[in-house]
């Protein structure tokens, strides 16, 4: 078989500030070789976004603008822009805000010489803000031999990061593009229609560096909205595909979780409680939402609570160890 070849597809809106980092961050990977193109898709950007993405492209011809005249208000339509394009084998994906490690693309090609037919390939994160340390994302692990792949992703996600995904052209053109009606959780439901004909490989890497900032799309403020598209996509795939309707309530009741998980952060004890009980109606088998009713009583912060309880018992063992190596 020839060997992959990555078109790099980098979506860019306002992102002047964080571009030309973006694209180096490309141009320094070990297996640029690998690399047949970089397509910086541009979503119609006020700021200087543009000019310092084109400085970047004189410096090397791999390096391609493509300008949309509109905004789209989401992050489907400038993807599709540079899937309809794209040449490479394979697409990786990259948002105008975030950085890869030198070694992502190599050791990706490495899983696609022991899994060449996979069509999703993903990795681990680490979210950096200059508001708190560093904190990296261990997401779901699967094996490209693993069973009922489409099941687990469709009841509990990822989550797979844009940023840190791989898909063959080939599974692009089974499932089709990604769902430009969709403002949130447009990747995820492209990755679910993905696994209903391919199969996905999780690296246990933190190959990415994704940057966080107040306002972004993935932010409390759209809350119920992001939401309400993941209901949306359990229709979608329903329809998509029947066999799924066994593990639905088990997807509806995460669903209830992260609502009661929006209200909690919003003060809003009494409707977080319904959502909870809701998700246990459901599921009665999640424990999260067990455990988030029971510390609710105890105060109207559980997520920050447990939050806090994680990093103490953290530094306890990191104490603990370092007294048992004296």
């Amino acid at each position: 078989m020839p060997s992959p070849s990555f078109t790099v597809i980098i979506i860019s809106y306002n992102q002047e500030d964080s571009i030309v980092e973006c694209i180096e961050s490309v141009l320094a990977q070990t297996a640029f070789d690998s690399i047949a193109e970089i397509l910086v898709v541009d979503d119609a950007s006020t700021d200087g976004s543009v000019e310092a993405a084109e400085k970047a492209a004189e410096r090397q011809s791999k390096v391609r603008i493509v300008r949309r005249e509109t905004n789209s208000g989401g992050a489907a339509a400038p993807r599709n822009d540079g899937l309809r394009i794209a040449k490479g084998s394979h697409i990786a994906f990259l948002d105008g805000d975030d950085i890869w490690l030198p070694n992502k693309l190599e050791t990706e090609l490495a899983v696609l010489e022991r899994h060449p037919g996979v069509g999703l390939i993903y990795c681990d994160f680490v979210t950096f803000s200059q508001d708190y340390d560093d904190r990296r994302t261990v997401c779901r692990h699967v094996d490209a031999d693993d069973t009922n792949q489409l099941e687990k992703f469709f009841v509990r996600g990822g989550p797979i990061l844009p940023s840190c995904a791989v898909v063959s052209a080939e599974a692009v053109r089974a499932a089709g593009l990604m769902n430009e009606n969709l403002r949130f959780n447009e990747e995820q439901e492209f990755w679910l229609r993905i696994l209903t004909t391919s199969r996905a490989q999780h690296i246990r890497e933190a190959l990415v560096r994704r940057r966080a900032w107040e306002g972004s799309l993935g932010s409390v403020t759209y809350g119920l909205e992001n939401i309400a598209c993941k209901r949306q996509i359990t229709k979608i795939m329903l329809n998509l595909q029947p066999d799924l309707e066994r593990v639905a309530p088990k997807r509806e009741a995460q669903i209830e979780f992260k609502t009661a998980v929006h209200y909690f952060r919003l003060n809003d004890k009494a409707s977080a409680r319904a959502y909870l009980r809701k998700a246990i109606a459901l599921d009665g088998s999640l424990r999260k939402a067990q455990l988030y009713l029971a510390i609710s009583y105890v105060t109207a912060r559980p997520e920050t609570f447990l939050t806090h309880a994680r990093h103490l018992a953290s530094r306890a063992r990191s104490l603990s160890m370092g007294g048992a190596r004296k």
